[in-house]
């Protein structure tokens, strides 16, 4: 039997192998480094810039955040992050030049619109900031050409006159007619005030008082002959929103009693009797709550009668129809003067039973 003799590697072979190896190893290192470039984010053009300036203005427009933002080191360094290439826009820039140029687009855009409008109905309300300023909204509806109602504010201007009749017409006539659209005024809606009334009747257009604003001044009147009532819910009502003590003791019974999310009292706004209904209507909801907690507390606000909260209960069910009738007439996607007649006597039929 012979001896095996193992092979051996030829010097050419040798160097064969070595050379593949070689190329096979820079080929990997260039497929690398050819990836990682692939990565590094590519020098924004012109027109990406505009869109991501478009995009950053919605954060003001949209969300209303204030311009100084853009300043924030957080902010600064979360878009970094994003990209970048991109450089922020500093507040004066945004102030000056793209939100002035943003508005002059929709501008045009909006005077295109109502261009192609033949009538619209016009709505408009009057009210004072809590700094004492003046301000009057103007709104048109109308029915596009392709048959969908399109609502558009036309202007909310301040102003420091008073609010007589002719100052408001003259108002009035001067927005609509920078934008053509005296002429196309077939109908006219505001609250019930005698001022504005006027103004809208001078002005020749036909006027109808917001039905909305009628539930609210009927509701109110009644809401009078219960005002100490209501004035005890208040205080309480106060009294848990201000104290951190009270607050925290109502959650803590809610909890103890198996209630897994705590509700907190709504307090109401003087201008709007549907706020004063969610009060009164969260107050009973909570009854059990408020009896319990109030007993633990000091310097805690008398508490009300057991007749009282019977009071409280039947006032609820008395508002309710009336806030759902708000609702429903408050729409603004669908026509709400259709729904005037149905709704009165839909009311009528629920109070008669």
């Amino acid at each position: 039997m012979s001896d095996i003799v193992p092979t051996q590697s030829t010097p050419s072979t040798s160097s064969s192998n070595a050379f593949t190896i070689m190329q096979a190893s820079i080929s990997v290192r260039k497929r690398k480094q050819t990836s990682v470039v692939g990565y590094l984010p590519r020098k924004l053009t012109v027109d990406a810039k505009k869109n991501l300036d478009q995009k950053l203005l919605k954060l003001f427009v949209n969300d209303f955040q204030p311009f100084k933002i853009v300043e924030d080191s957080g902010f600064k360094q979360f878009v970094k992050a994003l990209n970048p290439n991109y450089e922020l826009p500093n507040r004066h820039a945004i102030s000056k030049e793209l939100i002035p140029a943003l508005y002059e687009k929709c501008l045009a855009e909006m005077k295109s619109l109502t261009s192609t409008i033949e009538s619209a109905c016009l709505t408009t309300d009057c009210w004072t900031s809590r700094n004492n300023e003046s301000f009057m909204a103007i709104t048109i509806h109308f029915i596009n050409t392709d048959f969908e109602l399109k609502s558009i504010l036309l202007g909310c201007h301040s102003f420091n006159s008073n609010h007589t009749a002719n100052i408001l017409a003259q108002e009035i006539e001067d927005v609509l007619n920078s934008w053509n659209l005296y002429n196309k005024i077939t109908f006219a809606v505001s609250d019930n005030a005698y001022n504005i009334k006027n103004a809208l009747t001078t002005l020749g257009f036909k006027y109808m008082g917001c039905f909305a604003h009628t539930i609210n001044l009927i509701v109110q009147s009644a809401l009078a002959l219960e005002e100490d009532l209501i004035s005890k819910v208040k205080t309480i009502v106060t009294y848990f929103r201000k104290s951190t003590e009270a607050n925290n003791a109502l959650k803590t019974y809610q909890i103890n009693n198996g209630i897994k999310e705590p509700k907190k009292l709504i307090q109401d706004v003087q201008t709007r009797w549907n706020s004063t209904y969610y009060m009164i209507s969260r107050f009973v909801e909570l009854e059990t709550s408020i009896r319990g907690t109030m007993g633990l507390l000091n310097n805690a606000p008398n508490n009300l009668k057991p007749e009282e909260w019977i009071i409280l209960q039947e006032l609820i069910k008395v508002l309710k129809p009336f806030e759902e009738a708000t609702k429903s007439i408050s729409g603004q996607k669908y026509m709400t003067a259709s729904l005037v007649i149905v709704i009165v006597q839909g009311l009528f039929k629920v109070f008669n039973n």
